[in-house]
């Protein structure tokens, strides 16, 4: 399933400004995953998420965590 995400404009910790303009990039997809610190589910899919992260397999699909603080990192 393909969703069109809004427009947004969000800090990370070291205050950088990231736009979904910014993060779209010709011929990859992109994954929004947001998650909040205080939920058990969410802790519970960071280590997958983390795997995701790390992984260098050529493929062409780039994974964002977007929280409401740097716990989820």
């Amino acid at each position: 399933m393909n969703t069109v995400s809004p427009e947004f404009n969000l800090s990370d910790a070291d205050g950088e400004s990231w736009t979904l303009d910014r993060l779209v990039k010709p011929d990859r997809h992109l994954a929004l995953v947001s998650v909040d610190p205080s939920c058990g589910p969410c802790r519970a899919l960071l280590p997958e998420l983390a795997a995701w992260l790390g992984r260098n397999d050529g493929s062409p699909l780039d994974v964002v965590i977007v929280s409401r603080d740097a716990a989820a990192t």
